[in-house]
């Protein structure tokens, strides 16, 4: 596998460096971000973003085509409300088609990365 730069978005440090060193160990290159105002804005890095991020609000918000600014990104959307049909909606109406449940197991994150950056050509 190709060393492919990941953005990883959450506002918790210990799961945002969980997920780096998930995705190190199975050879992604990755990076953690607090928020997605240090995510580099040139489009095509892979983001896992996580959809609530505190006091910084929804990371949904962040991924809007009009305002926002991942909306140029193959993202994967973590969230605790994954079975919730609103949370769906409102993914697919940004264009996040891969959203997974927390906690999340490693092999069901790598699928979704590799969909997603494949999605994204």
């Amino acid at each position: 596998m190709t060393a492919r730069l990941i953005h990883v978005v959450d506002d918790d440090p210990v799961v945002r460096e969980t997920l780096v060193w998930m995705l190190e160990a199975v050879g992604f290159a990755a990076q953690a971000h607090g928020d997605t105002e240090t995510v580099p804005v040139e489009a095509g890095a892979c983001v896992i973003l996580d959809e609530d991020l505190g006091a910084k609000g929804s990371g949904l918000d962040r991924v809007d085509p009009v305002s926002g600014r991942l909306a140029h990104h193959p993202v994967v959307l973590l969230t605790g409300r994954a079975g919730d049909s609103l949370t769906r909606e409102r993914a697919a109406q940004v264009g996040i088609q891969h959203l997974l449940g927390k906690p999340v197991q490693i092999a069901h994150l790598i699928s979704a990365v590799e969909a997603a950056i494949h999605d994204a050509r």
